[in-house]
């Protein structure tokens, strides 16, 4: 069995959400072997095809609760999905915010193109900015999920 290296652990990581940026240390653009070089050898490493029949890959560490999604023959990132509860967003624990709440504080920054959608359960929906490059999953008030995109 495979030895997992880990260079970075969660507590040395400052989940700051960066709006089309990253998440802390995790920069949009790069590659597969920067994200192993920064964060280790991930729990788990996926190849999949889209809807398109474009390839990508994901990589999931378990222990910061965070799966990274690279795309294009480059196999950048692009995409961050994460339910790290350390999460905050200009100062602000997104974890602790209710919808109202995380709504104003992306208003308070400028992303004023914010669209509720409610997923098939009733309970379920998606508050989201493409400005910003944000998707906040909510069940019932509570933050679930964050999905921050390069675009």
């Amino acid at each position: 069995m495979k030895k997992r290296i880990v260079v970075m652990t969660a507590k040395d990581i400052k989940f700051e959400v960066k709006p089309h940026q990253g998440l802390g240390p995790i920069e949009f653009g790069m590659s597969i072997a920067d994200a192993t070089s920064l964060l280790g050898t991930p729990t788990e490493m996926e190849e999949k095809i889209d809807c398109f029949d474009n390839p990508f890959t994901i990589l999931t560490y378990e222990e910061i609760q965070t799966s990274l999604f690279f795309n294009g023959e480059a196999r950048a990132l692009d995409c961050i999905d994460t339910t790290n509860t350390a999460c905050t967003l200009n100062g602000s624990k997104l974890f602790s915010l209710n919808l109202k709440q995380a709504r104003k504080l992306m208003n308070n920054m400028g992303f004023n193109d914010i669209e509720l959608e409610y997923l098939e359960d009733p309970v379920e929906k998606v508050m989201y900015s493409i400005d910003a490059g944000i998707e906040l999953y909510f069940e019932k008030e509570n933050l679930t999920s964050i999905m921050i995109s390069s675009r």
